[in-house]
């Protein structure tokens, strides 16, 4: 069966200049290639740190898998990847070439028209757990959005640090405060239409009296 979901995160790092160019990433960013892997209640499972910015996401898996303490994976079971990773034993990629990602699901799309599609649907929705996972992550502790001023050893434990932290929490806590906002851009949105609308309905008698111009 699965066993959890798995993704790449870029947190960006202090370097020293002459190894810049190893930890900059596609996204111009220094940085290190964090790989997460957590189950369906985002608890990580492993957390791998400490590569350049620079080093493809399916060298960071090889080196997770072949270490002598790395990611133990049993038979017969799986990891859900995305289409950065190799579709292979113990791991299940998407279709390529085929909606994938949630926001292209969204209101107003169509339903799926065939088995890659409800695959890569079905995929999505639990490999969605990774993404809100890291998004909780770097909003719970805020120096992880930026290169702040440790050297890149401090940075790599404190990101195994808050990874066990992150656990700690979810385990020990009834209600997570910052998950109870952490619909992200959804939630921002939320929340400003409510205070639209809510001056709207204060102010109606005042708008609806107004004459046109």
């Amino acid at each position: 069966g699965c066993l959890g979901v798995l993704d790449g995160k870029y947190i960006q790092v202090q370097v020293p200049f002459r190894h810049k160019p190893h930890y900059r990433n596609r996204k111009g960013e220094v940085s290190v290639n964090v790989l997460g892997f957590c189950g369906p209640n985002m608890n990580y499972i492993f957390i791998l740190t400490g590569w350049e910015g620079s080093t493809s996401d399916s060298h960071v898996l090889r080196d997770a898998i072949t270490s002598k303490n790395g990611l133990k994976l049993p038979n017969g079971q799986y990891y859900l990847c995305d289409c950065s990773y190799t579709n292979g034993l113990g791991f299940l990629a998407p279709y390529r070439g085929v909606r994938y990602h949630l926001d292209e699901w969204g209101s107003g799309a169509e339903g799926s028209h065939n088995y890659k599609e409800l695959y890569n649907l079905r995929h999505s929705k639990a490999r969605n757990a990774i993404e809100r996972s890291f998004i909780i992550l770097k909003k719970r502790w805020v120096v992880l959005s930026s290169p702040a001023f440790y050297n890149i050893g401090t940075k790599n434990r404190m990101i195994m640090a808050y990874c066990l932290l992150h656990n700690f929490i979810r385990t020990t806590m009834v209600v997570y405060p910052i998950e109870v906002l952490v619909e992200e851009s959804k939630i921002n949105g939320i929340v400003i239409r409510a205070f639209v609308c809510a001056y709207f309905i204060n102010n109606y008698q005042e708008f609806s009296s107004s004459p046109a111009k």
